[in-house]
């Protein structure tokens, strides 16, 4: 509740018809937007070439569409939709996406969430009382029967077990790290660490 309300009261305070987060977006696609070159189809319809990559884009102002698909996606203009924004001297504003302007972020804040009172003080209602639902096991969907086998169709073999042997003692069944004797090269270091002390 209370996030909602700070929210909307700090909507209220932006200067404006975009916030500070779609601003910044705009400042930043505009920066980028200057390594591209523009060419005029008509009013509406242009080919942005990017002079870092040589890629062509082709951005129509009219349908608010671009061929990265970064226009469609945020609804701001992209880095190649504005540059050709600033080609027809309009203001960029103009081209996002209404759901992101300060009016619809208040609108979107504007209704609350009440707050309830106690438990204790809500009115007693005549009537069954209501329960929660019984919970039902789930039936299980494995397979009950095997399936029926083609006559020619041959058998699967099960794979022999693998036979452990340990590269320590030579030992059948285990390996060499769950081996209980300890390992030949670490009783070698023993005993020429014991031979430097004496």
């Amino acid at each position: 509740m209370r996030r909602l309300y700070k929210r909307m009261k700090e909507a209220r305070t932006w200067k404006g018809r975009l916030p500070l987060d779609v601003k910044k977006k705009l400042y930043v696609n505009r920066d980028e937007g200057r390594t591209c070159k523009v060419l005029e189809i008509d009013d509406y319809d242009f080919e942005v070439i990017d002079d870092v990559t040589y890629e062509s884009f082709v951005v129509d102002l009219d349908k608010r569409t671009c061929g990265c698909g970064a226009y469609q996606i945020s609804g701001i203009p992209c880095k190649h939709a504005m540059p050709c924004i600033v080609m027809k001297c309009e203001c960029a504003a103009n081209y996002v996406d209404p759901r992101l302007t300060v009016r619809a972020y208040i609108i979107t804040y504007s209704e609350f969430i009440k707050p309830r009172p106690n438990q204790a003080i809500w009115p007693s209602v005549q009537g069954p009382e209501i329960n929660p639902p019984e919970m039902l096991v789930q039936v299980s969907k494995l397979k009950k029967h095997a399936r029926k086998k083609e006559p020619n169709e041959l058998l699967r073999k099960k794979k022999n077990k693998q036979i452990f042997k340990c590269t320590n003692c030579s030992g059948i069944g285990h390996n060499k790290r769950s081996s209980k004797n300890p390992t030949k090269s670490s009783s070698h270091v023993y005993s020429l660490f014991y031979i430097m002390l004496t």
